[in-house]
């Protein structure tokens, strides 16, 4: 016989997915279904296709992670000074 394993509510993380049909982001507004609108902290950097959200709460705050796809030449960029500037010697 086992004893029962009893969970907190602040312990526990809360999460869900949205689809990007369902998903509406206007610059810094962003529109969710059964929540409404909210304020992002900051615009998309990425310009490319969103493939989704995911919607976590923690501590009475929602947080949302966008997965972008975005082409191969916005983030697979050369580095423009690759010069040596220093030696570390490890004193």
């Amino acid at each position: 016989m086992y004893a029962p394993r009893f969970k907190k509510k602040s312990k526990c993380r809360d999460s869900f997915y949205i689809t990007d049909d369902r998903l509406a982001i206007f610059d810094t507004m962003m529109r969710l279904p059964n929540i409404g609108e909210g304020v992002m902290a900051e615009a998309l950097c990425f310009v490319g296709k969103i493939l989704g959200a995911t919607v976590s709460r923690t501590a009475d705050r929602r947080f949302v992670a966008l997965p972008v796809d975005v082409p191969d030449h916005t983030y697979d960029r050369t580095r423009t000074k690759n010069g040596i500037i220093g030696v570390d010697c490890g004193v």
